[in-house]
Order: structure tokens, then sequence, then C-alpha cells
């Protein structure tokens, strides 16, 4: 007899696994060269995991379940769309991996509170936290290990390898670099926080508008970790004819219902830029498009915005796999505790990365890869000095 613990665990890790694979949809070549903006491949993304949760309720249906719809689905929806928005505002401001780690780091502080909350037994308490820590400094140490290793005079040989951790198909598919150089300014330009200023009062604005941008990438990510911890948690609050495998209805019902918002929202948070007005001696300037014009443009699906033949596949793809790997998460949350099957799922991390170093090759720096490793082994660690702390044995 299989016992709850063990079916838990499977389920999470096949979770990780799904959530760490659905990334590379958004590395393939179709992807990075139609130059799609984030918020829209979000949308394509969206339906393709509202795809996934109807056809596993027409599975359930066709093997004769009773199956009642519940509002709580689409507040599942819509803390998911908070948090891709969240996470994006986040990136915007401070770069894809410091908006990665801190949203883990404040997800770390939540979870333990969520325990309580749902009155889950917890045996030793401080080694719960000490593994939460490790698990969150590990993700987060991955996430900038690249801008460390350049600070210290390591500079790799590829491109970003901090965009296989996004764990919601917010990939970092909108530039594309030719040489090490502009990767490294790229990178300055992405992460406030290491930026170089020059001397003077340039370096003195620019510093204050590092400040103000870290301020705001923190606060961002906060709120992006806060809706990641708690996505699951309406779930288990579900009547017996709506929880479990008959929830996903309700949540593919959510992400139907959320699409036009997220669709809405593209409209303020995205930066096209259209056709250039003047030249100088940089180059082209580009001229912002304004909203009403971004929003006819998007209801019109104006193929310079969607890029529909290019992107439509993988991003639909990309949803489909994450939304079967949410269908396991959220089914191992009636097996384990809130906090362990959280930090289980937080190995997607893993999987992306070994992902980005094998098959996309975003990686190739050997002090990189060893690094990545160990700071893995560090993941994997907390994970077990969270169970330890939860059950106070193995």
């Amino acid at each position: 007899m299989v016992s709850d613990f063990a079916v838990g665990i499977l389920l999470s890790l096949s979770t990780a696994v799904l959530f760490g694979a659905h990334t590379s949809f958004a590395k393939t070549k179709s992807v990075v060269q139609s130059g799609v903006a984030m918020p829209i491949y979000n949308i394509y993304f969206l339906c393709g995991a509202a795809i996934a949760n109807l056809v596993e309720y027409i599975v359930m249906l066709s093997l004769g379940a009773t199956i009642e719809f519940t509002y709580l689905g689409i507040i599942c929806a819509v803390l998911l769309l908070c948090f891709e928005v969240t996470l994006l505002l986040s990136i915007q401001q401070i770069g894809v991996g410091y908006a990665t780690g801190f949203s883990v780091l404040s997800a770390a502080i939540v979870t333990p509170i969520l325990q309580v909350i749902l009155q889950q037994p917890i045996a030793i308490w401080w080694v719960m936290i000490v593994g939460l820590l490790m698990l969150a400094c590990s993700v987060f140490a991955m996430s900038v290990l690249r801008d460390v290793l350049q600070r210290l005079g390591w500079h790799g040989t590829s491109s970003d390898y901090q965009r296989t951790l996004l764990p919601s198909g917010v990939g970092d598919i909108e530039v594309e670099v030719d040489s090490d150089a502009e990767l490294d300014d790229l990178l300055n330009d992405r992460t406030p926080l290491i930026t170089q200023s020059a001397p003077g009062e340039e370096q003195q604005q620019g510093m204050a508008i590092s400040r103000c941008s870290m301020i705001l990438g923190l606060v961002f990510s906060s709120i992006a970790g806060l809706c990641m911890a708690v996505l699951p948690l309406p779930s288990l609050y579900a009547s017996e004819a709506s929880a479990g495998l008959n929830f996903f209805l309700s949540f593919g019902v959510g992400c139907i219902v959320v699409i036009p918002l997220s669709a809405t929202i593209a409209v303020f948070t995205l930066h096209m830029s259209s056709q250039p007005t003047t030249t100088d001696d940089d180059g082209k300037k580009e001229r912002m498009m304004i909203p009403y014009e971004l929003l006819y443009r998007m209801a019109s699906f104006d193929n310079e915005i969607w890029h529909f033949k290019q992107v439509v596949m993988p991003a639909v793809s990309a949803g489909i796999v994450w939304g079967i790997g949410n269908i396991c998460g959220f089914c191992s949350f009636l097996y384990l505790s809130y906090t362990i099957a959280i930090s289980f799922v937080q190995c997607n991390v893993i999987v992306a990365m070994f992902l980005g170093i094998v098959l996309w090759k975003e990686v190739q720096n050997k002090v990189e890869i060893v690094t990545l490793c160990f700071l893995s082994l560090g993941l994997v660690a907390g994970c077990a000095v969270v169970v330890y702390g939860v059950f106070g044995s193995f």
C-alpha cells in the first residue's frame, strides 16, 4: 500500500518537472525571433492552461464523476494573473534574477504562516524555518549567480541563463544579443542593482534611480511571491464535489475569465515601439505607443503585436504543460502539508536550469555549472530539512 506521503511527493516532483520543462517553450527559435512581448506570450499561455484544465474536466466526466463549479477556481486564476503581472513589473525594475530570487524569499516567509492558518502540525518550528531559508537562499543565489560572477570578473560565454528560472511562462524573450559585451550591457540595463553609473552628478542620479527601481522591484516581487504561495490555498476550501480532480473545471473557467483582464493589463505594461521618428548619433529613437492605439491594435489582432504564427503553438503548449503540472501540484496538497508541497515544487528551478545547460547551452562556463550544481544540492537539502522540521523525523 502506497502511503499518502509517497503519493504527495510523487505529485509535487511531477509538478516540479513540468513547471521546469514549460519554460523551454519560450526559448524556441520561432518565439525568440518573433520578439513577442511577455504580456502577449502570457495571454497565449493562459489559453493553454485553460485547455489543459478543461480537457481534464472532460476526462473526469467520461469516468462518471459528479463535478460542481465553484467560484474558488476563478479566485485561483486571478491569483495566477496577479503573480504574472507583479513578477513582470518586478522584472522591469530589477531584472529577471533578482525578481525571481526575491519572490521565492517572500513565498518562503508566507508559507509557514499558511500552514498555521490551515492548522497543520509542525513538529520542530525552527528546523522547518532553517529548511525554508536554505531553499530560498539557494534559489536566490541561482538567480543572481551570473551577476555575481561578472562582478568578480568571471565572464560567461553564453546567453543569460536566468530566463530559465521563470515559473509561469514569463520568459526574457524580447532581446537578442550577439556578443558578450552586448550581454553585459543588457544585464546592467535590466539589473539596476549592479548598474555602473558615470561619476559626479550623473552617478548620483543613477544611484537614485537604482534605489527607486530596487524598492519598486522588491515590492512587486514580494507581492508575486505572496500570490505564488497562496495560489493553491482556495482549492483546499472547495466542497467535496469541487475538490481534488473535480476542481479544475472551475480553474479552467477562471483562466478563460481572466484572459480579457490580462489583455487589458497588457495595454498598460506592454512596451511596444513603432517606427522610429528621429535619429541621432546613437541611432534610432523609438516612439512609445499610446494605450488606446495599442488597445486597438490588440483588439484587431495586429500580427506585429500577436505574432500568431510564430508564437501560438509554443506558448499554448507551454500553458498546457504548466496546466498539467498545476493539476499535479494542487492534488499534492491533499496528501502533503502545505509547506512540504510548496518546497518540493520549488525544485522546478533545478529542472529549468538543467534544460538550460543541456538542451539550450545557455551556460557553458564551468565555474557557473559547478556552482549551480552545488546550489541545487542546497535546494534539495533544504527540502529534506523542511520535511524533518514538519514531521520531527524522516
